[in-house]
């Protein structure tokens, strides 16, 4: 059995920075703010003129693009569910702060009292 290769793909990396980037709505700026970096290093990011991006780095930019860093890398599939109302509720929640999130879990704690066991 052949080993898994854990090397980075560099082009990966930096189209997946750029895409979840625009996906997320986040200006360049705005994800540089998210990791301490400015908005010309996220850019160079994205086009590859920064190489060899650290695994802190890396593991910055994930959590600002709410998913894995194997996922950012391009080891792990970044995917839609093929279910557009969830992806759209997926969507709309990954923009929302902590507050917003916890207002929609009691929400959907509430829906869940009154649906009962309909919701399994």
């Amino acid at each position: 059995m052949k080993d898994k290769s854990y090397e980075i793909d560099q082009k990966v990396l930096n189209e997946n920075i750029k895409t979840l980037r625009k996906k997320r709505g986040f200006t360049l700026e705005e994800l540089g703010d998210k990791i301490g970096v400015s908005r010309g290093t996220i850019r160079r990011y994205e086009t590859g003129e920064i190489e060899n991006i650290s695994t802190t780095t890396i593991v910055s930019l994930a959590n600002a693009l709410k998913v894995t860093p194997a996922q950012l890398v391009g080891w792990e599939h970044i995917g839609d569910t093929g279910n557009n109302v969830v992806d759209e509720i997926i969507s709309r929640l990954e923009k929302m702060d902590n507050e917003q999130l916890q207002s929609i879990l009691t929400m959907i704690d509430a829906v869940s009292k009154t649906w009962g066991d309909t919701l399994k």
